[in-house]
């Protein structure tokens, strides 16, 4: 990733909405503590606080492991479903070699998942906890650089990220970085737009 703004794009998302865990975990141990204790199970309704931290900790671990360990891998995803970015991959990597410029319109990227936490007691599950990752990427004024079947560079004039980390309907974690210009993303050797075409040397 080169981006041509001193504002960077967090190459890894999990450490960006996460750098402090133990901020996360004091959230997600308050996000914990209703479900908790209106639990059927007597066995949690009597969980004290070192139990509840543990708890607390062990899912923010989780959601360490669910949110993409590399933002480029999203934005990668996204356009390799692109339909016009497709369309033009396959005609040029079917014509003679050349750069084609696509512009594209405005979007916004967005993954999402919504993970459920099962809490287990002697080996039996006694209560699910549902969570919330989700990450926008708003572009504007984008172009992308077609080479050969491939994508190998996109230019965004404006770009903004949203992460949100939600358990139990309440955030423990949020950050937003704010519209920078000119970003841009080369993608080494590219991104293949179209599997089946026939590819021309660079």
């Amino acid at each position: 990733m080169m981006p041509s703004t001193t504002i960077q794009l967090p190459r890894n998302p999990s450490e960006w909405l996460l750098p402090d865990p133990g901020r996360a975990t004091d959230l997600a141990e308050q996000a914990i503590s209703e479900p908790v204790q209106a639990a059927p199970s007597s066995i949690l309704a009597q969980l004290g606080k070192i139990a509840k931290a543990s708890l607390a900790r062990q899912i923010v671990d989780a959601f360490a492991q669910i949110i993409p360990s590399d933002l480029i891998d999203v934005l990668r995803g996204a356009w390799a479903d692109y339909r016009t970015l497709v369309e033009v991959g396959t005609q040029s990597a079917q014509q003679a070699p050349g750069r084609r410029i696509v512009t594209l319109s405005d979007q916004q990227v967005a993954y999402e998942q919504e993970p459920s936490f099962a809490v287990v007691v002697n080996e039996s599950p006694v209560l699910t906890l549902v969570g919330r990752v989700a990450l926008v990427l708003s572009l504007s004024n984008t172009q992308a650089i077609v080479h050969a079947g491939r994508l190998v560079r996109v230019h965004a004039g404006h770009i903004a990220v949203t992460g949100t980390v939600e358990l139990e309907g309440q955030v423990i974690a949020e950050k937003t970085l704010p519209w920078s210009p000119d970003f841009v993303v080369d993608f080494e050797p590219g991104v293949d737009l179209t599997a089946s075409a026939v590819r021309w040397s660079a």
